[in-house]
């Protein structure tokens, strides 16, 4: 019985390695696809002898007569982004959707997924956003996700600017929703060491963990901290850390 387990969960194992290489790949062709499109270089060399292949062309062409029609200007494709050593990434397109200054990026799915399951998406694309505009003096506040799946079944995810400032403010929480040990590493303090922090930006709101009860406190820091706000502009805020 143990022999038969071990098998099942080693043919499970290989199907589920198969189905996300099968995914990983359709999603690169199509990505390498549209990109020279949008260059105007030769994109439909896809074999079509290999099944995966041709799913991946007809999901370009699907993005190509459906899914770029509101795309009207390039900044950048593929274009490296970096925000103060935060955070790094790479924006599949960069440019104007309906005239409006947008980052674009492009997806594929083996069914359209609902809204509500992309946030992660869309907190990529405000990342994305608050690189490119720390780092080009943009102002981008709008995320286009456009999606096909393999029943070539097209749909356009857009947030706007009252959305987007919502998630900045979410991702920006996850940037420092901190390591523990990485920052006792950093602080250099011994496992039975505790702390808590909290930040304070230029308009004197805050935020901070789960507070601790910190009576007995040894040291307390205070440190300046130069930031970005929602608008790309450098501001300063105050760093406290307690620890005991």
């Amino acid at each position: 019985e143990g022999n038969v387990s071990s098998q099942y969960i080693s043919v499970g194992d290989i199907e589920a390695d198969r189905v996300i290489k099968q995914s990983t790949d359709i999603g690169t062709a199509v990505h390498e696809a549209l990109e020279a499109y949008l260059k105007k270089e030769e994109w439909d060399i896809f074999d079509i002898s290999i099944s995966d292949q041709n799913i991946s062309k007809k999901i370009s062409q699907k993005f190509i007569a459906d899914g770029l029609k509101a795309i009207d200007e390039i900044w950048g494709l593929e274009v490296g982004l970096i925000l103060d050593g935060l955070y790094a990434g790479t924006a599949d397109c960069i440019g104007l959707v309906n005239g409006i200054p947008s980052i674009i990026d492009f997806k594929t799915a083996k069914k359209i997924k609902r809204r509500e399951w992309i946030e992660d998406y869309f907190l990529q694309g405000c990342a994305y956003a608050n690189a490119h505009n720390v780092m080009f003096g943009t102002n981008i506040s709008q995320i286009v996700i456009l999606m096909v799946d393999r029943d070539l079944v097209f749909q356009a995810f857009t947030v706007k600017t009252a959305e987007f400032n919502v998630l900045t403010r979410k991702w920006k929480n996850k940037l420092i929703q901190f390591d523990t040990q990485k920052i006792k590493e950093k602080l250099d303090l011994s496992s039975e060491k505790e702390f808590y922090f909290n930040f304070t930006y230029d308009n004197e709101t805050s935020i901070s963990p789960t507070e601790k009860n910190t009576y007995g406190s040894l040291y307390v820091h205070r440190r300046n901290i130069e930031y970005i706000n929602l608008e790309a502009s450098k501001k300063m805020g105050v760093l406290e850390v307690w620890i005991w």
